[in-house]
């Protein structure tokens, strides 16, 4: 594997990481203000239609993550005029979404109201604020085709420099003011201007970076071929939108929209988390695309192991502390009242796994072109999760709507790893009972570590506190960092792990 391309992703994950923190601090911010000013109602709103939204948004298909695959060789190879082909399919392609979002919003008016229940908000109030959030969504097609090209050459980390000056800026905007003028109404305004202002200043940045860049008349050929490939993703983007974003909608229609207030709460902590580890194994996907465009498979082998690994253990080393001393932090920061039982905390930590855990087969199946063979099995994946989740809501209540996102996650980890083995790796079956034994082992050190030392905590403590809630949180640290180096410290994906962490630029 080229040094370059390591030190890049290097560079990329160092600055997404910081960006993540930024974001989770701004992010809670406003969400505390949010609460404070507006209430738990306004709280579950904005978070029920950003997941109604995510419904509308469908129509992307997946047609980025085609296009980043189909930009991956042509960036590496300098083939200009291919670039600024598979370019102006995508900008077309992202127009006709933003209309599509558009003239959604308009149909999907009428049903809010059997969405949004239990709550005291005008369905006026309600009507606006969903235009204005769809409003939103729809401009941020129209320029953000232009981080593709980024993405696919490695440069990823320009875009997070771009969306953490955006970020601060405005959400110190919006927090000031939630609290002088106490209007749902400028915060989405403020949310639209941001939006706009990100996709403008990553505008300058491809301009600047590729002056030799241009809209061409792409082949039709090309545009057939993008067109097959984004159908096959279809199935994708929709098992993603129901496994990240039907929960809150099913709580909100089946128990109750102020519910998702509050378990929002758990869940935003729980997806800091999630984003954290993202943003510092983000840049794999396009390094594993560059990656299987050129070298080895004993490269493509090794890359996978150790990254598996490094995975693994980014999330055990944020996850765990944030499960220990998750419940201090609500009740410290919102009030015991907006306190979650243990099952549901629980099973939230436990679809946060899953989900985090699948990141490194999903990478290869998507850096891979693999869409075919999605599509297949998300499908399935899918019709599981919404099945279950509802006929669990009506039996257990919340925990049984994440439990039947857990078990559709399951199913389709399963699946990218059969085909990550099967036409990545060409190892078949032997090598991927070999990583379902690597798994399984991995599962089990983490629950481990998380159960013992939750009945630790128990013993400790029963109050609440701040000091309470970071020892906890360092506590957990220590000991998950001190049981990797017992039990994997002589392993060779624990020693890469170390070896690329002391690599200088």
């Amino acid at each position: 594997m080229n040094v370059d391309r390591r030190t890049i992703a290097r560079k990329s994950s160092a600055v997404g990481f910081a960006f993540q923190i930024v974001n989770i601090l701004l992010s809670f911010a406003t969400r505390k203000m949010f609460l404070v000013v507006l209430g738990a109602d306004y709280l579950g709103l904005n978070s029920t239609l950003a997941q109604l939204l995510g419904a509308l948004s469908i129509s992307e298909l997946g047609i980025q993550t085609v296009i980043i695959y189909r930009l991956y060789k042509p960036v590496a190879e300098d083939r200009h005029d291919e670039v600024c082909d598979i370019m102006t399919v995508f900008r077309t392609l992202y127009r006709w979404i933003a209309l599509i979002i558009a003239l959604g919003t308009f149909a999907l008016l009428p049903l809010l109201k059997y969405v949004i229940t239990n709550v005291s908000i005008p369905m006026r109030e309600i009507s606006i604020a969903w235009l204005m959030m769809a409003l939103t969504s729809a401009l941020s097609y129209l320029l953000s085709y232009n981080n593709a090209l980024l993405y696919a050459d490695q440069k990823q980390y320009l875009v997070t420099y771009c969306d953490l000056i955006i970020n601060v800026a405005f959400s110190l905007l919006n927090l000031w003011m939630l609290y002088m003028y106490r209007s749902i109404y400028l915060y989405f305004c403020i949310i639209l201007l941001r939006t706009l202002a990100s996709n403008v200043m990553l505008l300058v940045i491809r301009k600047a970076h590729y002056r030799w860049f241009k809209f061409n008349r792409p082949p039709r050929y090309l545009v057939r071929e993008v067109l097959a490939d984004t159908k096959d993703m279809f199935a994708s983007k929709i098992a993603g939108y129901v496994f990240n974003s039907t929960d809150n909608v099913v709580i909100s229609t089946l128990i109750g929209t102020a519910v998702v207030g509050v378990v929002g709460n758990y869940i935003t902590i729980v997806s800091s988390a999630k984003a954290i580890v993202y943003s510092i194994i983000g840049p794999i996907q396009n390094l594993a695309g560059n990656l299987l465009a050129s070298d080895t498979e004993n490269d493509r082998t090794g890359f996978f192991k150790n990254f598996t690994y490094i995975t693994f253990f980014i999330e055990s080393c944020l996850l765990i502390p944030v499960a220990l001393s998750i419940n201090d932090f609500v009740i410290l920061f919102y009030g015991k009242q907006y306190e979650l039982r243990l099952t549901v905390i629980t099973m939230i930590i436990i679809d946060a796994y899953v989900a985090l855990g699948q990141a490194t087969v999903g990478c290869m199946v998507d850096a891979s072109g693999l869409f075919k063979e999605q599509k297949r099995f998300y499908r399935i994946g899918a019709i599981i999760n919404i099945f279950l989740s509802i006929i669990g809501a009506k039996i257990i209540g919340v925990e049984g709507v994440i439990l039947g996102t857990i078990i559709g996650n399951i199913y389709c980890w399963y699946k990218r790893a059969y085909y990550t083995y099967k036409k990545v790796l060409y190892t078949g079956n032997e090598g991927l009972r070999r990583y379902l034994i690597y798994v399984i082992i991995l599962t089990l050190f983490f629950f481990g570590e998380f159960a013992v030392l939750m009945k630790v905590f128990g013993i400790l403590w029963s109050d609440s506190s701040f000091i309470i809630m970071i020892v906890k949180a360092f506590i957990s640290l220590i000991c998950v960092l001190v049981g990797h180096i017992i039990v994997f410290g002589r392993k060779e994906e624990f020693i890469y792990m170390v070896n690329l962490g002391r690599r200088k630029k």
